[in-house]
Formats: structure tokens, C-alpha cells, sequence
């Protein structure tokens, strides 16, 4: 427990998180932000799902992998880097996309994926399988974030239509997908101890070009197709 002192947390709460399972899906830019500060809270066991390869071009914001790793799967690169910060963590790997079946066994799973249509895979996934759910994206200058209690509050399906989202192929700068993935953490940490301070049933919408942040509730809807 010694390396978790200055988390500042009760012996309870500390040891809920040690045994915690994670599964994080996306080991890039937001990934590998979740990634570091779960590992640093001390969540127990991580499951990294990811079968993209490390490139250069990842590594203006992508932190936990290097130069070393270029051409390395980022779920094996990213359990590289935890298993040199804390072998205490137990990390599951998973060179695939993702699945239904993959999210058995976990408490909460983490979207950290950088497209749409594995976005609201992952939301139905999370709803068959009733496990708590973290949505993030980021793009360009903006990011959203929100938590999913399945049959309990809206998903993003609920908030979103699939069919009128545009993919981006825009870059995205440290700082901005760092926040992001700050704030998705705290949101799995909120999860994990206190529930009811989540962003349950409303998203939090970020501009960091306008230091705005906007908090936008929403209902289920109640001819979601989930």
C-alpha cells in the first residue's frame, strides 16, 4: 500500500480500486493516458485491447510507447510500459477487435477508440454484457466525455445517431487528448468508489481552443434501439 500513500485515499477505497478489472480498448492517445493514470490509482488488473502497431506518428502524444516500440502491437508495447512502472498490476492483452465476449470478467470498460462505428459497437457490447461503460473522443481542438450505467442511464445511442457521425482524420495535440483521458480516468475512478458523482446521463463537452466546458444533460430515449 506504500506506493499508493500519497493517492491520499482510505485503506477501503484503495483496496476496492487493487481489485478492480479494467478493460481499456485503445491503446493510442487517449489510451495511453487512461492507461498511466489507472496504473497510478492502482487498479488491480488492466485488460489492453488494441491490434494497431506503434508508428512515428503516434508518438507526439501517445507517451507510453517510444521509439524502441515502433512496429510492436500497442496492447504488448503498452503492457511493456506497466509492467516496467508496476509487475504488480496483472495486464490482459488482447491483439483483436473488440468483442462481446472479451468484456466478461471486467467491472467497467473504457472507450479509448478513435472511430465511431467501434464506438457504438462498444456501447452495445457494454449493454448485452451489463458492464459499466466510459466514453471519450477527441478530435482536433474538442472532446466529450460520458458514463454509462447499462438499463440504468442513456447510452449513446440514446444521445447519438450512428448513421450522422463523421469520422476525423485529424491530428490532435498532447495536451487536448491528455485532458480527455484525465478526465475519462477520473470518470472510471468515480465508477469505481462514488457512482452518483459520475457523468451519468450527461456529457461533458470540452473546447480547449475556448477553455470552454459544457455539461449537457440528456434522458434515456425511450426508442433507443438498445
Amino acid at each position: 500500500m506504500n506506493r499508493y500513500t500519497k493517492n491520499n485515499l482510505s485503506k477501503e477505497v484503495q483496496a476496492k480500486l487493487l481489485t478492480s478489472k479494467v478493460l481499456v480498448c485503445g491503446c493510442g492517445g487517449l489510451g495511453s493516458g487512461v492507461i498511466v493514470n489507472l496504473a497510478g490509482l492502482g487498479v488491480g488488473t488492466l485488460g489492453l485491447c488494441d491490434f494497431d502497431r506503434v508508428e512515428i506518428t503516434n508518438l507526439n502524444r501517445q507517451f507510453i510507447h517510444t521509439n524502441a516500440n515502433i512496429g510492436k502491437y500497442k496492447s504488448e508495447s503498452a503492457k511493456e510500459w506497466i509492467n516496467s512502472y508496476n509487475p504488480e498490476i496483472e495486464v490482459i492483452t488482447y491483439i483483436e477487435p473488440v468483442s462481446e465476449k472479451m468484456l466478461e470478467g471486467f467491472d467497467i470498460v473504457v472507450d479509448c477508440t478513435d472511430n465511431f462505428k467501434t464506438k457504438f459497437q462498444l456501447n452495445d457490447f457494454a449493454l448485452k454484457m451489463s458492464t459499466p461503460l466510459v466514453h471519450a473522443g477527441v478530435s482536433r481542438n474538442r472532446g466529450q466525455v460520458m458514463s454509462i450505467i447499462p438499463h440504468q442511464t442513456a447510452c449513446l445511442r440514446c444521445i447519438l445517431d450512428e448513421n450522422e457521425q463523421e469520422e476525423s482524420n485529424s491530428g490532435v495535440i498532447s495536451p487536448t487528448v491528455n485532458l480527455i483521458s484525465s478526465i475519462e480516468s477520473l470518470e472510471v475512478f468515480k465508477l469505481i468508489t462514488n457512482p452518483e458523482n459520475a457523468l451519468l446521463n450527461k456529457v461533458l463537452f470540452v473546447d480547449i481552443k475556448e477553455y470552454s466546458f459544457k455539461t449537457i444533460s440528456f434522458s434515456k430515449n425511450p426508442h433507443c434501439i438498445c
